[in-house]
């Protein structure tokens, strides 16, 4: 496995891959020895390909959840949505076309919203993106590799303030 899944937690690693979101390449060359590379999803902070981040860990961000071995892919884009909103807050998080820092306010233009997309084709990828910018999103990825990726540690934000119904899917009653 790469470098990228083996630094996600065993959980992180084992929902990944249970949902298919872990990509694998074989490599085999004449007198070698055959090695498989597995890469993870991953979690742009940016319009660079060096703003890939791993995907955080919710324990590690103090995200107030149960039991993490129970956890499911709607509980995992439940919690990155609370990061990415906590992120963006802070200031970390630019669009992942246009590189423009994200902001949050409910009185934001129509040129400055922003949403998150999930990109499952070779590469795995959470990108927060202006939604003006969403049309340019194969044009960001073509020709990018998750076995390329050098992927950085995500930022460490504090999300244990959150209450229960702070953890429901948006909008959702």
């Amino acid at each position: 496995m790469s470098d990228a899944v083996d630094r996600l937690t065993p959980e992180l690693a084992h929902l990944f891959d249970r949902e298919g979101l872990v990509r694998y390449h074989i490599v085999a060359e004449p007198d070698a020895p055959v090695n498989e590379l597995a890469a993870g999803p991953f979690v742009s902070l940016g319009a660079r390909d060096s703003d890939f981040v791993l995907p955080p860990d919710p324990v590690r961000q103090g995200y107030p959840e149960p039991d993490a071995a129970q956890r499911s892919l709607e509980d995992y884009h439940i919690f990155l949505y609370r990061w990415l909103e906590a992120a963006v807050g802070a200031e970390k998080v630019g669009c992942a076309y246009c590189g423009k820092t994200l902001r949050d306010a409910d009185d934001l233009p129509d040129a400055e919203t922003w949403d998150v997309v999930l990109v499952e084709a070779e590469l795995v990828a959470w990108l927060p993106i202006h939604f003006d910018c969403k049309r340019w999103i194969p044009k960001r990825l073509k020709g990018l590799s998750p076995f390329a990726i050098n992927a950085g540690e995500p930022p460490d934000l504090d999300l244990s303030g959150l209450r229960p119904k702070d953890m429901e899917r948006p909008g959702y009653e």
